[in-house]
């Protein structure tokens, strides 16, 4: 089930857990509008940090059949996939007696306080800077996978140069759309999923194997499920 910060505050019996949920919310405009998936259930004694789902990889489909024929058989296809989270956060101590006597300014409030910010500010670097790689030169590494890892493609890459030809494809899909790069015998094929729900581009790309800049897998540009929310960057090699 996916829930943002504001709604996992609803359920919240603890005052401090709900200023704490506050404080992200007040301290990040991305963490507040992030939305959250509560897969992972700490305290249940069966939950893990590896997160496992099915995602549909090859849909079924329909046809038309004439009298006395038989439809040719057509089978949706699944493909497990893992995401494993990562702990982010940190902790401090502080005495009883500065506790007791910290007067007009809450000693815990504002350790708490100045945490909370310490940890928003992390995830933002992270969110540009971070890398799952165990190495890497200006990265955050052993975290995830940034916006900086797109970058450094688009660095790499000519089909992204300014000069690039350029043009769409039909997807036949009002919520995704498709842009085709080329460049010097290069091609790029951006997929993009504006749904929260995975989606099929209906293109037909029959020239041979792409692959995905992201994941560096091979596939065929035909057919394309793509994730809620999802993208590709397929690149036909010369």
């Amino acid at each position: 089930m996916a829930i943002t910060l504001a709604d996992a505050k609803v359920g919240m019996a603890d005052k401090v857990d709900q200023m704490i949920v506050d404080e992200f919310r007040r301290s990040s405009l991305l963490l507040d509008r992030l939305v959250f998936d509560n897969a992972i259930s700490p305290g249940t004694g069966g939950s893990t940090l590896t997160y496992g789902y099915i995602q549909l990889n090859t849909p079924s489909t329909a046809a038309v059949r004439a009298i006395n024929s038989e439809y040719t058989a057509n089978e949706a296809k699944r493909v497990e996939k893992t995401a494993k989270a990562i702990i982010m956060g940190g902790s401090f101590s502080v005495d009883r007696v500065l506790q007791n006597t910290s007067g007009a300014v809450d000693e815990l409030a504002f350790q708490a306080q100045q945490k909370i910010k310490a940890t928003s500010n992390y995830f933002h670097n992270l969110v540009i800077n971070g890398t799952s790689a165990a190495t890497g030169a200006g990265y955050v590494t052993g975290t995830f996978d940034g916006l900086k890892k797109l970058e450094t493609i688009r660095k790499n890459e000519k089909v992204f140069l300014a000069n690039a030809g350029f043009y769409t494809l039909e997807t036949y899909e009002q919520a995704v759309i498709c842009i085709v790069r080329e460049y010097e015998g290069e091609k790029l094929i951006g997929l993009f999923n504006f749904s929260e729900f995975g989606k099929m581009a209906w293109i037909n790309e029959d020239d041979g194997m792409y692959r995905d800049l992201i994941t560096g897998k091979e596939m065929k540009a035909s057919g394309v499920m793509i994730p809620g929310n999802g993208f590709f960057w397929l690149k036909k090699e010369k």
